[in-house]
């Protein structure tokens, strides 16, 4: 949290909200399916003197769950923040192959620089819990707390662990968020929504037919039907990992 606060504070008030709203934190996703929240970052013009020390490690606002998940698809997918649907099969026609709406997030650098601080999270940091067996994932654990129902600050003891992430971490195919609402056996995102990470993600790479080495997607219909796709992959937080 440190950290990111010190990063917050060199990019500046109107430097780090345009970096927040280019990850669609500003604004909701544009998924083709009904009732989605928008989340909420406060403009910089409401920002209170403590929104620069808090609003980089995630308090002082909120985002939904595709919200997140379409930022770590930028992440791994070189950059592109692209727009989520959920698909019942794939057309075999090419002509009448899905194409959708994308923009550029980060720049292919700045998405190769975190993927390897997201690897190295998985690797030897806070998320080795969500280490899936015979590949090499990244991620990022959060340990939030949850806000009053009244908005007033954030509720006692009330607390949302998380991780987030993907794999093969060097050939991205799926992005995973698992998120528990109130764990009753500890907090923190690593050790309580890594493991679901893990058994996930295993599922994945073997529903999917994605090699160990990470190379290679063949894949028949029936893996791809039922999927949700945020994206492709050509396509406050006290753990600090």
């Amino acid at each position: 949290n440190v950290g990111a606060v010190k990063l917050g504070q060199a990019l500046g008030e109107d430097e780090m909200y345009r970096a927040f709203a280019e990850l669609g934190f500003d604004r909701p996703t544009g998924v083709d399916f009904p009732g989605e929240s928008a989340g909420y970052l406060p403009k910089v013009e409401d920002w209170s003197a403590s929104t620069i020390g808090n609003l980089p490690f995630g308090q002082g606002m909120s985002v939904n769950a595709l919200q997140l998940s379409r930022a770590m698809c930028a992440v791994a997918n070189g950059g592109d923040l692209v727009t989520p649907h959920l698909l019942k099969s794939v057309p075999a026609d090419a002509a009448l192959e899905p194409s959708w709406p994308e923009e550029r997030a980060m720049s292919e650098e700045t998405s190769a620089m975190m993927r390897d601080v997201l690897t190295s999270v998985v690797v030897d940091g806070t998320g080795t819990g969500a280490a899936v067996e015979g590949f090499t994932a990244a991620g990022k654990t959060g340990t939030a707390q949850k806000a009053r129902p009244d908005g007033l600050g954030y509720a006692k003891g009330s607390y949302i662990a998380s991780f987030v992430g993907f794999l093969p971490a060097d050939d991205p195919e799926v992005v995973i968020l698992v998120a528990v609402d109130e764990p009753t056996n500890g907090i923190y995102g690593g050790a309580i929504a890594g493991p679901a990470f893990s058994e996930i993600g295993s599922f994945c790479m073997s529903h999917l037919r994605i090699s160990g080495a990470g190379q290679g997607t063949e894949q028949s219909e029936s893996a791809v039907a039922e999927t949700i796709v945020p994206g492709t992959a050509d396509e406050p937080d006290p753990e600090g990992g």
